[in-house]
């Protein structure tokens, strides 16, 4: 009996020494990681690999598109194109790849530092490194969002979607495989808002552009969040990001090509006068979901009544413009019905195929594929290939130089009225100058839809001139 209690006395005093001695600096160590669905333990590998097979108990809702994504056929690709041991782009197409190559390097000469990636295995024809390889084919969740081992806390669950640089540090999660995506996309606009801000700095645009004016379209995780109501903006308020990759492409999806976020129809907002939508335009469809007027009836009609400091649509009335829609028109002339053309029968409208992404984002080749420039900068050149032969400028049958000649004309004829003060202007100079602003705001000099362009300019002259 004594023995007995001597042993229920010690036991617990035995087990406490346990756990001192496992005791870390944090604390006590904790129970080992989970194994793998395969029963390999998470602590064997840095890198696990096996597509999407050990995030999808708790990811499936991404995974399942991924599965159907470019990403997925990665490796594939190589395999079809016969790359499948060219090191270059064995990098950027499997799992955990840290050893530095260069174009047409054949070999690795220098190892990165982790031991569990592709790389670690690729050239080698013993039986784990064949089953390590064929785990690790493809861009998988471990790509993006870093290595589930040696813990399966390692990963990062949330990523950040910045593009932009900070310093010289690269913020883009993207720029490692699609660096010549990012580098395009640094010449447009959409990375110059902080640049061509008054101050220029970030903390400016987080709070003109976050705060006080539509951060779903001004901000890349307000893109997100307004296009996938799965994603939860609190918490990043702090931390707004450009326009960038993450904003247009959602790698987690396949539900349309390319993985863009919205390519749904979109109406214009003015509906007076049979409001148009656009519809059918592919890739195109992205960008007018957020290039496009914002003003309705109710708030146009206010700015005419009682005039306004900044008159006109939203700065961004491209898609109005292309469909021939969307500005405050005059209802008669003299008496006579105002007739405005539209533009729609012939013309961009019809005879681009994708709209803005034709002619803004035109096809180059690169390592024997067909890619578009994200510098999102019309070009000649992308005029001439697809419509006009021999172009050498976008000024093509002087089209820019009449649409410039008469908002020249209109500048002059509302003169130094003060818009803003319906007692320094009257109502006819607030209709003109609002068509004015739609015309200039659209900033294409009537290359979008000349005749839309055409005839609002030439109908506010006249309404002057009565």
């Amino acid at each position: 009996m004594l023995k007995k209690l001597l042993v229920l006395v010690l036991l617990p005093v035995a087990l406490m020494i346990g756990f001192i001695a496992c005791e870390g600096p944090e604390g006590p160590a904790g129970p080992a990681g989970p194994a793998g669905d395969d029963g390999t333990d998470f602590q064997t590998y840095t890198y696990l690999g096996d597509n999407e097979n050990k995030c999808a108990h708790c990811h499936g809702e991404n995974t399942e598109g991924w599965k159907e994504s470019h990403h997925a056929d990665a490796y594939a690709d190589l395999v079809t194109d016969g790359q499948e041991n060219n090191p270059y782009c064995l990098h950027c197409h499997t799992v955990g790849w840290d050893s530095p190559v260069s174009y047409g390097d054949t070999v690795i000469t220098e190892y990165g530092p982790d031991k569990s990636g592709f790389d670690d295995y690729w050239g080698k024809d013993d039986a784990e490194s064949i089953e390590r390889m064929g785990m690790l084919e493809g861009v998988q969740c471990e790509n993006c969002h870093g290595k589930m081992g040696t813990t399966i806390y390692d990963h990062k669950p949330i990523n950040s979607m910045a593009t932009r640089m900070e310093g010289d540090e690269e913020l883009s999660l993207c720029a490692d495989c699609h660096h010549g995506q990012l580098e395009q996309w640094k010449e447009s606009g959409h990375a110059h808002v902080i640049a061509n801000m008054e101050n220029g700095t970030y903390e400016e645009f987080a709070g003109e552009h976050y705060v006080s004016c539509g951060a779903e379209c001004h901000t890349g995780d307000g893109f997100v969040a307004f296009n996938d109501h799965a994603y939860e903006m609190d918490g990043h308020a702090a931390e707004p990001v450009l326009v960038g990759c993450a904003a247009c492409h959602d790698p987690h999806s396949d539900a349309t090509e390319k993985h863009l976020r919205n390519v749904g129809d979109y109406t214009v907002l003015y509906d007076v006068n049979d409001a148009a939508t656009m519809t059918g335009k592919g890739s195109g469809q992205l960008c007018v979901q957020c290039h496009h007027a914002r003003r309705d009836a109710e708030s146009v009609e206010g700015q005419l009544e009682r005039g306004s400091r900044h008159i006109g649509p939203h700065g961004s009335p491209q898609m109005d413009m292309y469909l021939g829609s969307g500005c405050f028109e005059i209802d008669s002339l003299g008496g006579a019905e105002v007739v405005y053309d539209r533009g729609q029968e012939v013309g961009h409208v019809t005879s681009v195929a994708e709209a803005c992404v034709t002619c803004h984002m035109p096809e180059f080749e690169e390592h024997g594929r067909m890619k578009r420039n994200h510098a999102n900068e019309a070009t000649v050149e992308s005029c001439a290939a697809v419509c006009h032969p021999g172009a050498t400028d976008f000024n093509i049958n002087g089209v820019q130089d009449e649409i410039n000649g008469l908002i020249t004309d209109l500048t002059a004829a509302i003169g130094d009225a003060d818009v803003s003060d319906p007692d320094a202007s009257t109502r006819n100079q607030r209709i003109a100058a609002y068509t004015l602003a739609f015309v200039v705001n659209d900033g294409s000099a009537g290359v979008h839809n000349h005749k839309y362009a055409k005839s609002l300019l030439e109908n506010a002259i006249a309404l002057l001139a009565e």
